[in-house]
């Protein structure tokens, strides 16, 4: 801006020398003209001796008449073409000043829009940024809720025999043997809510695998919250003498289903499980004391944990 303040007052101070300059030369055809007009005086004194002579100058134009007149034009007209070149000059600065002013808008208009446009890409960039974070962040706590979170699983199955034990829905006293299967939580922080149920099932040998469904509520079995490493067992299921011996005479099937339901304590509205079912296969019997070995196989599609 400082600049195009000097370009003006340069052109303002250039167009005032200029007008001095033809003042002057206007000046010194004055001398002319004040000639001019003393010959138009003396004429016309003579003309007020000689009245006639003057009736005649007067009716046409003499050389001493026209001379004055001709410079007086030229002298107008001199001044009249040097105030048209001044503000010629002073119009020619005016937007000389004027396109400089609008060409420097448009290099402020064009900085703008470029850092608009950085800062547009910077946004666009912080929010990729954030969003990564985020993603990233999640993926760390969903690590960490993986890693940190209860899994209750299946432990092992133990078998006690019984003998004159009643059993739900029989009146009179039964002898077998009973099933336990064990959970452990082998996560780093507690199961809470938890519930187990289990039940057995023998079947002739040659069917298919069975479907066991969710028991009776009076079968559900409460547990206290499950920290790290404890044992807790389900409810037992019951196999009388008949149909340990049908499977050894390999007549028989024996299946075994269980599960366990828990919530972690970082997803308390996402329901956690655990499921098993296993087929009890006769094992021999024990040379120290007699007792029957079983083993357990995992069958079927209702083996499952989430």
């Amino acid at each position: 801006m400082r600049w195009l303040l000097l370009s003006l007052m340069f052109a303002l101070a250039f167009a005032h020398a200029q007008e001095s300059a033809n003042a002057g030369k206007v000046q010194k055809n004055q001398p002319q003209t004040s000639a001019a007009k003393t010959k138009a005086k003396a004429d016309k004194q003579a003309g007020e001796k000689n009245p006639s002579i003057t009736k005649s100058a007067e009716a046409e134009p003499t050389p001493g008449r026209r001379e004055p007149e001709r410079a007086e034009g030229q002298t107008k007209a001199a001044v009249g073409e040097h105030r048209l070149v001044f503000w010629t000059i002073v119009m020619a600065a005016a937007t000389a000043l004027l396109a400089l002013i609008a060409g420097g808008q448009l290099g402020m208009f064009w900085k703008q829009l470029r850092f608009m446009r950085e800062g547009v890409r910077d946004a666009r960039i912080l929010a990729d940024a954030a969003r990564f974070s985020a993603q990233a962040t999640k993926a760390q706590s969903d690590a960490l809720v993986f890693s940190q979170r209860a899994w209750v699983s299946h432990l092992d199955v133990i078998n006690h025999p019984f003998q004159d034990a009643t059993v739900a829905g029989i009146a009179e006293k039964m002898n077998g043997m009973m099933f336990r299967i064990r959970w452990t939580n082998a996560g780093h922080t507690p199961a809470i809510n938890c519930t187990s149920f289990s039940h057995g099932m023998a079947v002739d040998a040659g069917t298919t695998i069975p479907s066991f469904g969710p028991p009776g509520a009076a079968a559900v079995q409460p547990h206290a919250p499950l920290v790290p490493g404890i044992i807790v067992t389900s409810p037992p299921c019951h196999f009388f003498d008949a149909d340990i011996e049908a499977l050894r005479a390999r007549a028989r099937r024996l299946f075994i289903h269980a599960r366990i339901d828990y919530e972690d304590i970082f997803l308390k509205d996402t329901p956690r499980h655990t499921e098993i079912c296993m087929e009890v296969e006769f094992g021999g019997l024990r040379s120290d004391n007699g007792q029957a070995i079983f083993n357990f196989n995992a069958a079927g599609p209702q083996n499952s944990a989430s």
